[in-house]
């Protein structure tokens, strides 16, 4: 096997490396200690941060990057940097005009780089979570309005499925893409679940009660042709003859009580149904319309040292029942983390996890992907971290002919 090494195709990508390497050493020049914006990289700005925030506009800026390689296995030894560049304002439009509970939100993102998986492994799970594609588009453009003293919220606009749906801050732990962002959004099977920075034309309304409990439910434009990198993310068309995404979920969060030997957790399921066209598997003119699933999802801290610190285990499964339109009629995932297990180091962060793909029975010669990942996060502010990252990647596709692959990287994150 070649061994083949692509860092960066161009300066744009040593630039913002650059950049984000810079910050590391922010915090001795002083740029994070400034209040009350010490979380960031780039501080108060002088006051002008402090301000927007009080006339109601707050901007978010983070930049993430993969950089990883498969230095035994796969289709072909090699190594490649992804990495995303995403810019966000909230406008409280309380504070702006007055109107109570509302608030807009838009954001772009700037991806770069190489699939590792795609290109050089020939594997399902994306090695790489950061990696979209190459270019700047437009992502999330939605109104939010809160009502009830915040016991609902409705979102109208273009709206990442993932961030309301089968969603979990704590996938955010992993390097690999089976669960982050979201365990729902490869789009290998449903293209129109879309995760930032992906999003689609809908509406989307959560309620919740006193006792946690609540309900989500979501209609949103199914065409998946608006994706397409060359037009940006600026394709506000929806034609329902190409289908709509509705989908709900119903969970529960449990709150830590002190005292009460009761933990923090959050357990939902969900279904959805997408009625667009699906090409067969093996025939792509014997096209079906309507695909559906379900998922179920869980997650509870079972060990606690303090506040936040502790051991949390999670799972996951996914079932897409249609085999004649889905690679993976059945996944499922599980994992565990805990945060501060090392003396000194209370914010650092350790997980492990499995993700299991089960080949559709329409794909002859394919059985199923297991990967294994153990990672460890080392939070040096409160706005970056590195995490060192190992995965092992087992039957690749699900194929006898490519070789189990060996994953080794480092990801990096800084909130500006």
């Amino acid at each position: 096997m070649k061994m083949h090494v692509y860092l960066s195709n161009s300066r744009r990508n040593l630039t913002l490396l650059s950049i984000a390497v810079a910050c590391l050493f922010g915090a001795s020049i002083g740029w994070a200690d400034t209040y009350p914006f010490s979380d960031k990289a780039t501080g108060d700005w002088n006051g002008v941060r402090a301000r927007m925030v009080e006339a109601g506009i707050t901007p978010l800026l983070f930049y993430d990057a993969d950089l990883l390689s498969n230095p035994v296995g796969g289709q072909n030894q090699s190594a490649a940097y992804a990495a995303s560049l995403l810019g966000e304002l909230t406008f409280d439009l309380e504070k702006i005009i007055g109107s109570n509970g509302l608030s807009f939100h838009i954001s772009v993102s700037w991806d770069q780089g190489r699939d590792l998986s795609q290109d050089d492994i020939g594997n399902y799970f994306i090695a790489a979570e950061t990696y979209v594609d190459n270019v700047l588009r437009l992502a999330k453009v939605y109104f939010e309005q809160d009502l009830w003293h915040d016991n609902l919220q409705i979102k109208l606009g273009k709206i990442p499925v993932g961030d309301g749906f089968a969603s979990d801050n704590f996938y955010a732990n992993y390097v690999n893409a089976a669960v982050n962002p979201n365990p729902l959004s490869l789009q290998n099977d449903v293209p129109s679940f879309t995760s930032d920075p992906l999003a689609n034309l809908g509406i989307q309304a959560s309620v919740s009660s006193d006792t946690n409990l609540y309900l989500s439910a979501g209609v949103f434009n199914a065409d998946p042709s608006v994706q397409a990198p060359h037009k940006h993310g600026l394709d506000f068309s929806m034609d329902l003859n190409r289908g709509v995404l509705m989908i709900g979920e119903f969970g529960y969060d449990v709150d830590y009580l002190e005292g009460q030997g009761r933990l923090p957790g959050h357990f939902a399921v969900g279904a959805f149904m997408d009625t667009g066209k699906y090409e067969n598997l093996n025939n792509p003119e014997n096209s079906s319309y309507k695909n559906f699933g379900y998922y179920v999802m869980g997650r509870q801290m079972v060990y606690q040292e303090h506040g936040e610190q502790g051991l949390s285990l999670w799972a996951v499964a996914t079932l897409f029942p249609k085999q004649g339109i889905n690679a993976v009629p059945f996944a499922a995932y599980g994992g565990l983390s805990y945060k501060g297990l090392f003396p000194t180091r209370d914010e650092d962060i350790t997980a492990a996890a499995a993700y299991l793909a089960q080949f559709s029975e329409e794909l002859e010669g394919q059985n199923f992907e297991l990967v294994w990942e153990v990672n460890h996060r080392v939070q040096f502010t409160k706005w970056s971290y590195l995490t060192a990252d190992l995965q092992y990647i087992s039957n690749p596709s699900g194929r006898g002919d490519i070789d189990d692959a060996v994953v080794v990287g480092l990801e990096f994150l800084i909130d500006f």
